[in-house]
């Protein structure tokens, strides 16, 4: 079959290839729900002719498995593993980034360069450790080994997280092999020596390919690459490893850090990954410290513009291809509230009037019941109910509402509550020359307004000063929509629905 013969898979659909490898080919692809719902998503498929190997058929399953196990920040979801006749598909979150390789093509070698390093890799260490020392439901740990850590299998988002991917090769200490004699898993050049000689293996082979992987990025060159996998063998288990802190003007603990994570005797080596993460990081602060998630963001989107820009095009042309009726003007037509936008505006305390004694309508219980059901048929029947409360909405006939409580989501969670009276909600009336806006998208997409990151959609009544702003609306995939707004005093303005 080939790449988009059949572009459709129950609620899944493929959209565009991303990448090919040697056992599958991963595609941007876009799930389908009840009621308009669509979620970006990434699609793991086996290659055709692997589809009747039984050992590579059995290491597409064994990453489901030992995937689905893991939910961690740093390491890539998987959501589902579907079967549609002969076809294996693994779906997983999809990522909008660029890979270690890429990014480290243009990081300086400099103490700059080295609080980024720090910063990446520093992330790359929890969550292996997190797989290391993950556990079953009776406490007793699977020790889950990557075996694959290499610039290929980690992917730093424009938002500054780095995550670990494709565990295909991972392996669980006490499940049975399945390998075949005499083939190795994983990369020869970010391998370790115990790994090379066969021997039973542990978190600290993770360890010794981050060690690789630390000392190439401050380098800017391969440590053990060769030009067969013999002589990068026989690098790996004779050769000196170069000091490096002379050459980029690093501080010389750098050269200890990587020394002891590539301890040929693993029983030298850190003996976690945890470990090798925070000396890392305390060496960082000899040069200012780790870039945190945002400096890191910054620099993805700064620094790999140019590659970010060409899988925009990619993207966008693979969409519109298959959804004729998509649309990329930067100027939203004017429209009113949105369902989603209604259900926002009706979970918000707003400001009632004392001398009105309006009605309220009771839409509390119905609403979170209406929630409830379109968030249990997304997530399936076999899954719990997620049951949203409600707060009563107001009743037609009271005043026009001030501005919300969750306008933006990101900075509420640290906001002081509100004092509540204890028959009505009072909220202070909006200062003069403010004004409110909402917006809505499908699919959901991320609001900045003048470069202020305010939440996700539906947003409603985002209080904002009177006058000319600037919106930026950008989806998971990177695509975006930047347009102008005007917002007059204690009105409200709305872009309604924006599409793509």
């Amino acid at each position: 079959m080939g790449a988009l013969e059949r572009s459709r898979f129950g609620v899944y659909e493929l959209l565009h290839e991303i990448a090919r490898g040697g056992m599958a080919e991963l595609y941007l692809a876009r799930l389908h729900g009840y009621g308009g719902f669509e979620r970006w998503l990434a699609i793991k498929r086996i290659l055709p002719h692997l589809a009747h190997d039984q050992i590579f058929v059995d290491m597409f399953l064994n990453e489901a498995r030992i995937t689905a196990l893991l939910q961690h920040r740093n390491i890539c979801e998987v959501f589902d593993l579907c079967k549609a006749g002969d076809e294996l598909l693994l779906v997983m979150e999809y990522l909008y980034g660029v890979t270690w390789d890429a990014l480290c093509k243009v990081i300086p070698r400099d103490a700059w360069g080295l609080r980024l390093v720090a910063g990446v890799l520093a992330q790359a260490c929890d969550g292996l450790h997190y797989a290391h020392t993950h556990c079953d439901p009776d406490g007793a740990p699977f020790h889950i080994v990557h075996r694959d850590v290499s610039p290929q299998n980690l992917l730093i988002t424009t938002g500054g997280e780095c995550k670990v991917l494709d565990f295909g090769v991972a392996k669980i200490a006490n499940a049975p092999t399945s390998t075949r004699t005499g083939v190795l898993k994983g990369k020869v050049p970010y391998m370790s020596p115990e790994q090379l000689a066969g021997a039973p293996l542990d978190g600290r082979a993770d360890v010794w390919a981050l060690g690789v992987l630390l000392w190439e990025a401050l380098a800017g060159r391969r440590l053990f690459d060769r030009e067969t996998e013999f002589t990068s063998w026989r690098a790996i288990t004779e050769e000196d490893v170069p000091p490096i802190a002379a050459e980029g003007g690093y501080p010389p603990a750098i050269d200890r850090v990587i020394a002891r994570a590539l301890e040929r005797d693993r029983e030298r080596r850190y003996p976690t990954a945890r470990a090798l993460g925070v000396e890392l990081l305390a060496v960082a602060q000899e040069v200012g410290g780790a870039l945190d998630a945002a400096e890191i963001a910054e620099a993805v989107q700064t620094r790999c513009a140019g590659e970010l820009a060409a899988r925009d095009r990619e993207l966008a042309a693979a969409t519109s291809k298959r959804d004729p009726s998509a649309s990329y003007e930067t100027r939203p037509p004017d429209a009113g509230e949105t369902v989603s936008m209604l259900m926002r505006r009706d979970s918000v305390i707003v400001a009632r009037p004392r001398r009105r004694r309006g009605r309220l309508v009771v839409a509390g219980a119905s609403l979170a019941a209406v929630v409830a059901a379109v968030v249990f048929g997304m997530r399936g029947g076999d899954a719990p109910p997620v049951v949203v409360a409600a707060r009563p909405a107001i009743a037609p006939d009271a005043a026009p509402p001030g501005p919300p409580v969750d306008a933006a989501p990101d900075a509420s969670k640290h906001a002081a509550p509100a004092p509540v009276h204890p028959h009505r909600a009072i909220r202070a009336p909006a200062p003069r020359g403010t004004g409110t806006y909402a917006v809505d998208s499908t699919p959901y997409a991320t609001i900045y307004i003048d470069g202020k990151r305010i939440g996700d959609t539906p947003l409603d009544r985002v209080s904002l000063a009177a006058g000319s702003h600037t919106v930026k609306a950008m989806l998971a995939d990177g695509r975006h929509q930047t347009f102008a707004i005007e917002i007059g005093a204690d009105r409200k303005t709305s872009s309604g629905m924006l599409r793509w």
